[in-house]
């Protein structure tokens, strides 16, 4: 792949933006975030700047709910 943003996204496009949500806990979610963002920034060839940022990281992990 090349330096360009991919088809679809202008040339100069400020900012490209994705969400992964999670249910209660953070673990999935933060990895795959991570492994994306690494994934994008080597795709466009280092080119452009990818900022990963967790929201609630510092929040307590939810515990399991269970069927009533």
């Amino acid at each position: 792949m090349g330096t360009a943003p991919p088809q679809g996204f202008p040339a100069d496009a400020g900012l490209v933006r994705g969400g992964l949500p999670c249910q209660g806990g953070r673990h999935r979610s933060v990895a795959v975030a991570e492994a994306v963002g690494r994934l994008v920034w080597q795709a466009w060839g280092g080119a452009y700047g990818v900022e990963i940022e967790h929201h609630h990281i510092d929040h307590p992990v939810l515990p399991a709910s269970t069927p009533a």
